[in-house]
């Protein structure tokens, strides 16, 4: 079988022409990305070669750093120093948590997220502290630490969510604590507020992350061209498929910028 008896770059165009009215993002656009992983699987199988080595460059690293996504930052604070032993335990070098803490003892669970930008500022930092001086003392320093703020925690409007100004002065302030990326840290909508909260937090060496939400390669640019994101996290399943995953991780690559993969609650 040769690459014109099976184009999936063409399948896909001619589903996003017929599908054009419903899937040129969203939940359409996530679904065409199924299909399009089932398409490379197939090819894969038939080929009898794995499904890296048919993308464009094949493979370029022998290794990845893989890190935990712990979800919430857990209360009390040992509850979430535990969860660090935890996955580091399992051989992970990096851990993420979420902004704010989530009091799980209680049902309903009680979220502790700070209220003022004084107040959120001071809880990262002083959580970011705790977390850095008990991976240190367990002869743990190399162990990276990742947060994410859940663009920005809640919906615009509400008090406890975070502007350009919260988001900024909360990466400068766990800047010194070794903090491998922050995600997430205002909604997506706000692509201007992603670029100025990237501009300045530069000096800090903490890159801004994000990217899960987005499913079209238009999202995708927009981000790229306002140097909206320090690390792009396009999810395969999401951001139509495997070929365009590509794609948007070489717009990037070009910029000098990084990009994680996203998997979460997807293989």
């Amino acid at each position: 079988m040769t690459d014109k008896d099976f184009d999936i770059a063409e399948t896909i165009l001619r589903l996003r022409r017929c599908a054009g009215f419903w899937a040129l993002n969203g939940m359409g656009a996530a679904i065409l990305a199924g299909i399009e992983g089932a398409l490379w699987d197939l090819k894969g199988q038939i080929e009898g070669e794995p499904v890296w080595k048919l993308l464009k460059g094949g493979g370029a690293y022998e290794k990845q750093l893989c890190y935990a996504t712990g979800a919430i930052s857990n209360w009390p604070i040992e509850k979430l120093l535990e969860k660090f032993d935890t996955y580091i335990a399992l051989g992970f070098k990096a851990v993420k948590v979420a902004s704010g803490f989530l009091d799980d003892s209680k049902f309903p669970a009680v979220e502790m997220t700070a209220v003022g930008g004084d107040a959120i500022v001071e809880q990262e930092r002083e959580k970011c502290r705790m977390i850095r001086e008990h991976l240190d003392s367990t002869g743990n320093s190399d162990v990276k630490i990742c947060f994410d703020a859940h663009q920005g925690n809640l919906v615009p409007g509400n008090s406890a969510a975070w502007d350009v100004d919260t988001a900024a002065r909360v990466i400068e302030a766990i800047a010194p604590y070794g903090v491998l990326f922050y995600e997430e840290v205002l909604r997506y909508e706000n692509v201007e507020g992603y670029a100025e909260v990237c501009k300045r937090v530069a000096h800090t060496g903490v890159p801004v992350a994000g990217g899960e939400c987005l499913t079209s390669m238009n999202e995708w640019k927009s981000f790229s061209e306002k140097s909206a994101l320090d690390v792009a996290q396009p999810d395969a399943a999401f951001c139509c498929g495997l070929s365009e995953y590509v794609e948007i991780a070489a717009m990037f690559h070009k910029q000098g910028k990084h990009t994680a993969c996203h998997s979460w609650g997807v293989p």
